[in-house]
């Protein structure tokens, strides 16, 4: 096979210029001629590498390692080691130190008893691109810690002529052979010529059957197709071979390098220009063909083998085409095939994650953790390492606690948000109607005191909400409402509402959840120093889609509650029921967890007592969440958790004036915990599901009424916000004007 390119001598002190073919088609199996004038060899530094830093100055001078982005191969903990390459080619230099002890003890000379010694170069230069040793001096190939297996081939006397070496086809089929006894797990042939023999085709899928994945280079010649010879080797072993085409340093298809052609969904490419290698001598050039492109895929194949030794030829071969960077037109087309060779992609996960016996899509929606989790405790530590599987059964440690984020545990903004917001109520017979609206369509919607819902998460309506309140009969009282929560409605119908509305400190009869209230209604009656009443609500929580689908997760709250008289005070007991649909406790997970909803049974105790000119509220719930699992999901039982909130409020009314009321109160929000089975390995794991922090939130805050509205002042200091153990403490005070119209 001719030089491609033309050679020059180099100046003192940098690299010679090289070149070298990689296919031809006029009929014989040949390989391309050393250069014609070798320089005088340059030896780069000798550095002593470090190896857990793969980015040397080495590897920086690997230019067909660079291009191929085989440092993700290394960061893997991939090297080539325990893998053997077959290279059918003119042999290798034996004493050069770049492949001491790692030269198969199966390597021979295939046409005649010369031994394997390289008198050509080409072998030893296609043999380092892929393997040449990473000790800091010259370059280091792809596969550094592969083993070779050094087959020449060239016919006695061939490498001498003109032509340059030529390959008997006879060789070429027991090379091969040779090849398959050996398990060797890539054979690469950086030659070209005509159609194969029937011999070579037969031992070429011999060699496909017994493991190994067939490089061979798409000639020289500019042609619009492939070299014929790679072209019948591959249609003897479909699925197990890989045609190698040239791209320049810019990524184009090189001048000369044979185009994909009909070989388009078996055509990659890689670097085949200025590739840097040395010859049998040891010297140091840069050589050009689409022989060096072919020993690049080849030493892939070997990382991609010792890393997944359970890949088969063809899974190797899928691997590398379909990671490959689409180039040229898009998809697969016949300049550039399937595109250029890129280790990163290859090494990185494809298709579906298995985790344990659970599919988890690489596209997974995004999940929020609401406040009650915090940040999951054990089991958000144990979703940052996750062994899992990807669609061809290669294994990796992935962190799905990344794609679970935390809900802001900052409030105080969302309680701001109200101040483009107007009221109107009047007063027809017995029906108090109040409505809510948006002054200015695209202002961010506020809701209850109770929502918390993020600036991002805003609704769009103009009609925020309205409230009806009917007394239907002495001490019987009926509240219908849209955008007011269950817990709201209750305290307007028995007459318990009028507290300044916290900033961040959550009484602890709300819920606390993130959501939007929609529909609801409440009923009251008094029955001496008893009061009885019921309320029902529903809301759309914010966030994310419920359980990874379109539609946002909801819930629906349903309370009974008691209230005795106790002189100026009173204690009230309450049952509640939540429901939440595509949630858990205000945590949307998506769908792979296998969490459909959960169901909530909360026990709510209210003591409210004079002191002095002061009134003393106290709040405590006990609440049993059990989630409604799949049972097919990453969550695969144990999904029982006990939450607990309590508050205690003092306030004063009248303080300056009579329409005035201050307030102090000291709150722990909603915090549960339990236990999960975890699908996160072979076996389910029992982990511990909750916060690692407690949050305890004090706030100061001051109301006043006026003729056509209001004012409140309030103040906070809170630890460990969100639940979160590692959350710096937060404080803020706030002031909020209220106009009726």
């Amino acid at each position: 096979m001719k030089n491609h390119s033309a050679f020059l001598l180099s100046s003192a002190g940098l690299l010679a210029l090289g070149g070298c073919g990689g296919g031809g088609g006029n009929g014989g199996i040949v390989s391309t001629p050393a250069p014609v004038a070798p320089p005088a060899a340059v030896a780069p530094p000798v550095l002593t590498p470090n190896p857990a830093n793969f980015d040397t100055a080495e590897y920086r001078r690997s230019n067909a390692v660079v291009s191929s982005q085989a440092i993700a191969a290394y960061r893997a903990g991939a090297s080539g080691a325990g893998v053997t390459v077959a290279v059918i080619d003119t042999g290798v230099a034996i004493a050069n130190s770049e492949f001491a002890g790692r030269i198969s003890p199966a390597s021979r000379d295939l046409a005649g008893d010369r031994g394997y010694g390289d008198e050509d170069g080409h072998g030893t230069e296609v043999s380092a691109i892929i393997l040449a040793a990473r000790d800091g001096a010259n370059i280091h190939g792809l596969a550094w810690g592969a083993t070779l297996l050094a087959l020449r081939a060239d016919t006695p006397g061939s490498c001498t002529t003109a032509e340059g070496c030529n390959f008997a086809s006879a060789t070429l089929a027991t090379g091969f052979d040779v090849a398959a006894s050996a398990r060797a797990r890539v054979v690469n042939l950086s030659l070209g010529g005509g159609s194969a023999l029937q011999s070579v085709s037969f031992a070429a899928a011999r060699a496909s059957a017994a493991g190994a994945v067939i490089v061979l280079s798409a000639g020289n010649e500019a042609s619009a197709e492939i070299d014929p010879f790679a072209a019948s080797v591959q249609r003897a072993a479909p699925g197990a071979v890989i045609v190698a085409g040239a791209i320049d340093e810019n990524r184009a298809i090189a001048d000369f390098s044979n185009r994909a052609g009909a070989a388009a969904s078996y055509y990659l490419t890689a670097l085949g220009t200025r590739v840097r290698s040395f010859d049998q001598t040891g010297t140091a050039y840069v050589y050009t063909g689409t022989s060096e492109a072919a020993p690049i895929v080849s030493g892939a194949v070997a990382l991609l083998a010792q890393a997944y030794p359970q890949l088969s030829p063809a899974q190797i071969v899928e691997i590398l085409l379909s990671t490959a960077d689409d180039l040229g037109a898009p998809g697969t087309d016949p300049v550039y095939g399937r595109g250029a060779l890129n280790l990163a992609r290859a090494f990185a996960p494809i298709g579906t994650l298995s985790v344990g016996r659970v599919a988890v899509p690489l596209s997974a929606d995004a999940g929020l953790l609401g406040s009650p989790l915090g940040d999951a405790g054990q089991v958000g530590m144990a979703l940052r390492q996750v062994a899992a599987h990807d669609s061809y059964g290669r294994g990796y440690s992935v962190d799905l606690a990344a794609n679970l984020r935390q809900q802001a545990p900052g409030r105080l903004a969302n309680a701001l948000l109200g101040s483009d917001l107007r009221t109107g109520a009047g007063v027809y017979g017995n029906a108090e109607v109040a409505v809510m609206t948006r002054a200015v369509d695209g202002a961010a919607w506020r809701g209850d005191v109770a929502t918390g819902v993020e600036w991002r998460d805003r609704p769009r309506g103009s009609f925020l909400g309205g409230q009806t309140r009917v007394q239907l009969a002495p001490g019987r009282t009926l509240v219908l409402g849209y955008g007011q929560s269950a817990g709201a409605m209750l305290d307007d119908a028995t007459g318990t509402a009028g507290l300044v509305a916290p900033l961040v400190a959550w009484r602890a009869s709300e819920t606390g959840l993130v959501a939007q209230p929609l529909a609801g209604g409440a009923a009251a009656q008094r029955l001496g120093d008893w009061t009885l009443a019921m309320a029902f609500g529903a809301m759309a929580m914010r966030g994310v889609s419920g359980g990874g689908g379109d539609a946002p997760a909801t819930a629906s709250r349903a309370i009974l509650r008691a209230d005795h008289a106790l002189g100026a005070g009173q204690f009230g007991l309450a049952m509640e029921i939540l429901a939440e649909q595509g949630a858990l406790l205000g945590s949307q997970l998506p769908a792979a967890y296998g969490v459909r909803g959960a169901t909530t049974t909360s026990a709510v105790a209210t003591l409210s007592l004079p002191l002095a000119d002061w009134a003393v509220r106290a709040e405590a719930r006990l609440g049993l969440t059990r989630a409604d699992l799949t049972g097919q999901g990453l969550w695969q039982g144990g999904g029982r958790l006990v939450g607990t909130a309590g508050s205690l409020t003092l306030s004063r009314a009248g303080v300056l004036d009579r329409r005035d009321t201050a307030s102090l109160t000291i709150a722990q929000p909603l915090r549960a915990s339990g236990t999960a089975l975890l699908a996160t390995g072979a076996d389910p794991v029992a982990l511990r599901l909750g916060p690692s922090g407690r949050e305890i939130a004090v706030e100061a805050g001051y109301g006043r009424g006026f003729d056509g509205g209001g004012f409140s002042l309030g103040s906070f200091w809170r630890h460990q916000p969100g639940n979160i153990a590692g959350a710096a403490a937060d404080f803020g005070g706030a002031a909020r004007v209220h106009l009726r119209f």
